[in-house]
C-alpha cells in the first residue's frame, strides 16, 4: 500500500519529521516533482494508516493549513486539520 501526501507550498520537512516518529521511516520519502510526501505501508497497514492520518491531522493544524489531498492506494481524500470541541 502507498499513501501519499500532497504538499503544495508547504514544507515537507515538518511533516515527514512527525511521521518518522509514527511509522517505519525506510518506507517514507519525498517526491519532489509531485511536491508530495510517499509513504510505503509494508506491514500493520491498517495501524499505519492511522498513524498516518493523526500525523497530519496534527501537522495540518500546527501548519494552520485549510486542508490536504491524500491518496491511498489510488484513491483520493480530502483531509482537513481537527475542528476544536466546543464546551456545552
Amino acid at each position: 500500500m502507498i499513501i501519499r501526501v500532497a504538499l503544495g507550498e508547504s514544507a515537507a520537512g515538518e511533516l515527514i519529521q512527525r511521521l518518522l516518529r509514527q511509522v517505519d521511516g525506510d518506507g517514507i520519502s519525498y517526491d519532489r516533482e509531485e511536491q508530495q510526501v510517499c509513504i510505503d505501508v509494508r506491514t500493520n497497514p491498517d495501524r499505519t494508516v492511522v498513524h498516518v492520518l493523526n500525523a497530519v491531522e496534527s501537522w495540518l493544524a500546527e501548519a494552520a493549513l485549510p486542508s490536504t489531498r491524500i491518496e491511498i492506494d489510488d484513491r483520493s481524500y480530502l483531509l482537513t486539520p481537527p475542528m476544536p470541541v466546543r464546551a456545552q
